[in-house]
């Protein structure tokens, strides 16, 4: 009899009911079979999501002063994993081999190479729990965590099912010669530059 007083089961979000959203409002995601609405950045989040964008510039196929490229970059993309979840990750990189060219269809359905995260204190679960287990999963090679409150870049390899730590940088501690962008160097203090240690809720 209990068993069947239990209310039932929320049913898992689809793709279907993602597209449903108007293109101009979906600022959403599916995570763990629920359609939540990501937190915008704030001005500190989106500062520093540029910044690092802009420090990577010259891998970047499209960009004018393209020293090594060989990659796409993007921000905020929506993304499609095998089995159902749509991720909007702050920074995205797919190398050109595997995407000869930009796409206008969105989500994508083509796994990222590399994947950039700016932590918020709002957000910390999402990226270094959730993200972090289907990253893995889905086999993308190389996942950063930008963290505000710590003022660090944590850069992370998939080795076999699961990421190990292929550099850390912090303040006096840049992160250098690191894949899969081993050409560049990212100081903190650059990267941070006009941002306080406390950073306002997103």
């Amino acid at each position: 009899m209990a068993d069947s007083a239990r209310p039932p089961r929320p049913q898992a979000a689809t793709l279907q009911d993602f597209l449903a959203i108007p293109e101009h409002q979906r600022f959403h995601e599916i995570l763990d079979g629920q359609l939540v609405r990501k937190t915008m950045p704030n001005g500190h989040h989106a500062s520093v999501q540029r910044r690092l964008a802009g420090l990577l510039d010259g891998y970047d196929d499209g960009s004018l002063h393209r020293q090594p490229g060989g990659w796409w970059l993007m921000s905020e993309v929506e993304i499609l994993l095998p089995w159902g979840q749509v991720v909007r990750p702050d920074l995205a990189g797919w190398r050109c081999e595997r995407l000869p060219e930009v796409t206008t269809e969105f989500p994508l359905r083509l796994r990222p190479d590399w994947i950039c995260a700016v932590v918020s204190p709002s957000e910390a679960r999402r990226d270094t729990v959730i993200k972090y287990r289907d990253y893995a999963k889905a086999g993308i090679p190389y996942y950063w965590l930008v963290d505000l409150k710590l003022r660090t870049l944590t850069a992370l390899q998939l080795e076999g099912e699961h990421y190990t730590i292929a550099g850390e940088a912090q303040e006096g501690t840049p992160l250098q010669n690191v894949p899969p962008f081993e050409l560049v160097e990212i100081a903190m203090e650059v990267l941070f530059r006009g941002v306080s240690r406390e950073p306002e809720s997103p």
